[in-house]
């Protein structure tokens, strides 16, 4: 199975206990009075409550809730179209297929910053094996350059340079 997939499935399933804070329980006790408060008459309106009942299960895995409800009723919005043809062709229960569509993108949304956090993960590696290597270096008082670095590690040259930069070791 890919990766990422794996990765959505170990989201989709993780039981996570989590205490809303101050703020998201202002939002949630806000939203839902809206919630109510709607008339449910067009497409959009009627998807809202699918929406919050979707982001409510991911809380905890990654975002606040209001910021999961916010990216999920913007995805409904620029897909109302595709979503509405969903519920045409739909046989019986279309519900179902809406929540599936929604929910993938819910996933898709938290695993930005699962994908993210990986690369920014793989950065701070490289990042820390080429600090060690030039403090090894600066230790035996050896001359190196960054094409040495490169070989040495078995990293571009830009990348290197883009490294030592982030670093501070070079202007």
């Amino acid at each position: 199975m890919d990766e990422r997939l794996e990765l959505i499935e170990k989201l989709k399933n993780a039981k996570v206990e989590y205490e809303l804070t101050e703020e998201e329980r202002a939002f949630k006790n806000r939203y839902e009075k809206e919630l109510k408060a709607l008339a449910l008459e067009n497409t959009y309106e009627k998807m809202l409550p699918i929406v919050y009942k979707l982001a409510k299960e991911y809380v905890g895995k990654g975002e606040l809730l209001q910021d999961i409800v916010q990216e999920a009723n913007l995805y409904v919005l620029e897909n109302i179209e595709r979503l509405e043809g969903i519920m045409s062709r739909e046989e019986g229960d279309f519900i179902k297929a809406l929540e599936d569509d929604i929910e993938r993108m819910i996933c898709e949304y938290l695993m930005l910053d699962v994908t993210t956090a990986m690369e920014n993960r793989k950065v701070l590696d490289k990042l820390n094996q080429l600090l060690e290597a030039v403090e090894s270096l600066k230790e035996q008082n050896a001359e190196y350059s960054v094409e040495d670095l490169s070989e040495f590690l078995d990293i571009e040259v830009n990348e290197i340079e883009n490294l030592l930069r982030i670093a501070g070791e070079m202007e």
